[in-house]
């Protein structure tokens, strides 16, 4: 079996607006990362906060958990949304 791979670099430009989210721990997960609203912005996009936790493997038994007992990797994947 033969085959080619070609392999192209791209670039991808990132800006996180860390104004938009900062988890003060004293909340749930899904109220802290919405604000009390249903949905959230996601670049140009609205999504519900659901969807956007789930986009960061958050299952839906654990929105309700206490943000405080989030590991650091978890505060950061949603601060990094």
């Amino acid at each position: 079996m033969k085959g080619l791979l070609r392999s192209e670099r791209r670039w991808f430009s990132i800006t996180l607006n860390q104004a938009r989210m900062q988890l003060n721990g004293t909340g749930t997960v899904l109220e802290e990362v919405s604000d009390g609203s249903e949905t959230v912005l996601f670049g140009e996009q609205r999504l519900s906060a659901r969807s956007y936790l789930r986009r960061f493997l958050f299952a839906d038994e654990r929105l309700n958990e206490p943000v405080h007992r989030l590991s650091g990797g978890e505060r950061r994947a949603i601060n990094a949304g």
